[in-house]
């Protein structure tokens, strides 16, 4: 069953630390954020007569890091709807994990375009001031919860069963005591 997860999570993780490695570099300062500059010239121009140069470029990297998250976000949502019905392609001959696969190459893919055509979208109609831009007022909020993947080893982890055992072998440990008198008393 590991290896199975192993092999549908792979590709993900490896999805994953591509966009890891892309924020790291933005907010590192080491990826350029000039391609605004030549997909919206005309805006990128006149915001940087009015706003100077350094209030740009926070803004520009906070719309980056805002839509690299949300694109990351939707896309996971994505995938794990198609991680759920997945096995129905069986049904058509065909293999899950390769389609899986597939599905999920093409939606990192799309989602990549998407992020730098919606940071171009965002720059262009967000009105920007002298002190750069207020996220929550321009609806730009970030998500309040986190996607998180829990893989669990042990199926009666949150069963109530291996709290009663302990708590009736606790109760019940005294000299003359019945393993089957408490199996009996508590389980039957």
């Amino acid at each position: 069953m590991r290896r199975q997860l192993w092999k549908y999570s792979f590709l993900i993780e490896q999805q994953r630390r591509i966009i890891h490695t892309k924020r790291q570099d933005i907010l590192l300062d080491k990826e350029s954020l000039d391609p605004l500059s030549a997909k919206a010239a005309d805006r990128y121009c006149m915001l940087r007569d009015q706003i100077g140069e350094d209030v740009l470029k926070k803004f520009k990297k906070q719309i980056t890091l805002y839509q690299i998250n949300r694109c990351w976000a939707d896309y996971l949502d994505y995938i794990s709807y198609e991680r759920e019905g997945i096995h129905l392609v069986a049904v058509g001959k065909k293999d899950p994990l390769t389609e899986f696969h597939r599905i999920a190459i093409e939606a990192f893919d799309e989602m990549m375009d998407n992020i730098d055509s919606e940071i171009v979208r965002t720059f262009e109609t967000v009105a920007i001031g002298k002190d750069g831009i207020d996220m929550l007022k321009a609806g730009l909020k970030g998500p309040s919860t986190t996607w998180t993947y829990l893989i669990n080893d042990s199926p009666y982890q949150f069963s109530r069963l291996p709290s009663l055992i302990k708590a009736a072998i606790t109760r019940h440990c005294r000299p003359g005591f019945s393993l089957h008198a408490l199996w009996e008393k508590y389980f039957w």
